[in-house]
């Protein structure tokens, strides 16, 4: 059994199953959280900026172990199989597994202008436009569209 930041995928489903009941019908909606692969970490539920309805669920694939410029750790995420994380994907990083993370910056995927893009500093949850020339740190995330059951 897979253990996601000290709950396990089951107690996941009962607590959204719990939340289900609180809602009216008209407002239930009932989500299957998905298998994660070995070395994954299930980070959250992203939110759909407009109506706040979920999404997507976001999972750690991996984080780099080395500083590199923007455009290298894009390729890099590209490589295992993910991308970088945008601004929402990073929130919930930095919200349900900082323990992971080291004390600094990591690049986020849009750019912020033709030479610069996001980054997300792990040390106090900051993110800010950072020249995409420096070198930062990187983590590799997927998403897996909600389903509707």
């Amino acid at each position: 059994m897979i253990t996601i930041t000290g709950y396990t995928i089951e107690d996941i489903k009962k607590q959204l199953e719990l939340e289900n009941l609180k809602d009216d019908k008209a407002r239930k909606t009932e989500f299957k959280i998905p298998q994660v692969y070995p070395g994954e970490l299930y980070a959250g539920l992203k939110l759909d900026a407009d109506t706040g309805k979920p999404v997507a669920h976001v999972v750690l694939m991996a984080i780099a172990d080395k500083w590199c410029p923007w455009k290298e750790q894009k390729e890099w995420a590209a490589s295992v199989g993910g991308k970088l994380p945008d601004h929402q994907d990073s929130a919930l990083l930095f919200a349900n597994l900082k323990h992971l993370f080291k004390d600094a910056w990591y690049w986020l995927d849009p750019e912020y202008s033709a030479g610069y893009a996001w980054t997300q500093d792990f040390g106090n949850g900051g993110q800010n436009s950072t020249y995409k020339g420096i070198e930062a740190f990187a983590v590799a995330v997927r998403l897996i569209p909600i389903k509707k059951v």
